[in-house]
């Protein structure tokens, strides 16, 4: 037995595997990744461009409200002199 079988065997044997499971392969045995086709975990283009869209919108928002505040204060300002 190699190395790699002996530390899958006590990965198994102490219930370790189970954490790292797809809900559908527990308590069967640990599934076989040799010829899985990986996908990579990246965020797709449609939540990039909502997420810049938010920040976009957010962005104007919070320079339309700024001018407004800032015309308000010069208007005060104006007032007391």
């Amino acid at each position: 037995m190699n190395a790699g079988a002996v530390l899958e065997t006590r990965f198994v044997r102490t219930g370790l595997y189970r954490a790292f499971q797809p809900a559908d392969t527990i308590g069967g045995n640990l599934p076989n990744h040799a010829g899985a086709i990986m996908y990579p975990n990246y965020p797709s283009p449609l939540e990039h461009l909502a997420a810049f869209a938010i920040v976009l919108a957010a962005g104007v928002l919070g320079t339309a409200i700024m001018g407004k505040y800032l015309d308000k204060v010069r208007e005060d300002a104006a007032a007391r002199n």
